[in-house]
């Protein structure tokens, strides 16, 4: 039974030839072309294999015509512009209030600690105007006795001292007590403010990584979709029905 004459042969057997030329040929020899038995009468197999070799070869694998890529680099990229300049904003509010806030807390510590050693250096004046007034009386007082001279004067002169020299100590110890005290809050509200502002900027960081990664999954995601989309299309040729 004879074979066709088609574009398959044509390209497996007379590539470079004439077309006119090629199917004269393929008259009279295309039992040798496939392999004929000696009488020109080709064998079943030798038929079913020049009818394969007419028949169009199955189109590839989508993943093969077009392999599926993504670039996550550049969508990375995309996504960090994307959210970058949102959560930096947020991170330099806070630290605007965070670099506000400390101001204030030294401005009012200043203020606590100028206003505590004003009050410190007008009492130890006050007390060493007061000595001195309370000596003064205790001389005159003596004096008008006829007993300026006395040991009497002397001893209650040195227990007036010794008196306000006590007062003056007990006052510089509560003086210094407070003074560590308002340092000690100061400090302390300078730690609790530092340690906010780190675990904000840890928060703040793992949202801005989760947001760029969920984005380049999104991205990625919608990249596939459509990779999908178009397989699906490659698939509903006619030419795939007929040859799976």
């Amino acid at each position: 039974m004879a074979v066709p004459f088609s574009d398959e042969v044509y390209n497996k057997y007379y590539a470079g030839w004439g077309r006119t030329e090629a199917a004269a040929d393929w008259a009279n020899t295309q039992s040798q072309k496939m392999g004929g038995s000696s009488g020109g009468i080709p064998s079943l197999d030798e038929y079913i294999n020049a009818i394969a070799a007419t028949l169009p070869a199955p189109p590839k694998k989508y993943t093969e015509v077009n392999p599926f890529f993504f670039d996550e680099q550049n969508a990375k990229a995309l996504a960090t512009a994307e959210y970058s300049p949102y959560y930096d904003e947020l991170l330099n509010d806070y630290m605007t209030d965070v670099n506000t806030t400390k101001q204030r807390l030294g401005n009012d510590n200043s203020k606590i600690l100028s206003e505590l050693n004003s009050q410190k250096d007008y009492f130890v004046q006050r007390e060493g105007t007061n000595l001195e007034r309370t000596i003064r009386g205790i001389k005159e007082g003596y004096e008008g006795a006829g007993l300026y001279f006395s040991g009497a004067r002397n001893r209650d002169v040195a227990e007036t001292q010794a008196d306000s020299q006590a007062g003056v100590e007990d006052y510089m110890r509560q003086y210094k007590y407070k003074q560590e005290g308002y340092n000690t809050d100061y400090q302390r509200q300078l730690e609790d403010t530092g340690l906010a502002t780190n675990r904000y900027t840890r928060d703040i960081g793992r949202e801005k990584e989760a947001s760029i990664t969920g984005q380049v999954g999104q991205l990625k995601q919608e990249a596939l979709d459509e990779y999908l989309t178009g397989a699906n299309i490659y698939y509903q040729n006619p030419s795939w029905s007929s040859s799976i």
